[in-house]
């Protein structure tokens, strides 16, 4: 079974996806064909996915709490975080860190590519981050899933929310032009 969850466009003219139903990261070519590499970590729950500034793909594992790096020729590397939070979205920043959305940890975590991580707790127990992107304004935006929220980090770590209208349950988020 195959049960594509996000995608991002590689550096190899490919899209990758996540695919938790087979713990694996997908690769489809221009030219329609397919390949998977394997994770490590059984029942990791691959979610999110972006093309880091190092031009390798990088990933949250949601149920293992790690992020991983798979290289264009398929070797991965995972990095466990510091606490238990469910990463979900991720996403390269301005400033060439990754930014990592923590579903139950209710924060947000900027991570080198050497695997050195800073946590931002965010204000709202049960926010829910999720979909994380960086803005065309050099910060990072998310959504917060279960607050309804829209939040913003600043390069400084410095944290902002915006409210949605009453019944906003905002899932993912991408910047416009």
């Amino acid at each position: 079974d195959v049960l594509p969850e996000r995608l991002t466009a590689g550096p190899d003219d490919a899209i990758w996806f996540t695919d938790p139903a087979g713990n694996r990261i997908g690769r489809l070519d221009p030219t329609g064909a397919q390949a998977y590499v394997l994770l490590r970590t059984e029942n990791s729950g691959p979610a999110g996915i972006t093309l880091g500034r190092d031009g390798n793909l990088w990933f949250t594992e949601h149920a293992a709490n790690r992020v991983g790096r798979v290289t264009p020729l398929g070797t991965v590397t995972e990095f466990v975080l510091p606490h238990a939070g469910g990463p979900a979205g991720i996403a390269s920043g301005p400033d060439g860190s990754l930014y990592i959305a923590e579903n139950s940890g209710d924060r947000i975590d900027r991570m080198s590519m050497e695997g050195r991580v800073d946590e931002f707790t965010l204000p709202n127990a049960g926010s829910l981050p999720n979909g994380i992107v960086a803005g065309p304004d050099g910060n990072m935006w998310f959504i917060e899933l279960a607050s309804g929220r829209i939040g913003r980090l600043s390069p400084m770590g410095e944290l902002a929310e915006f409210p949605l209208p009453a019944g906003g349950t905002p899932l993912s988020i991408t910047a416009g032009p």
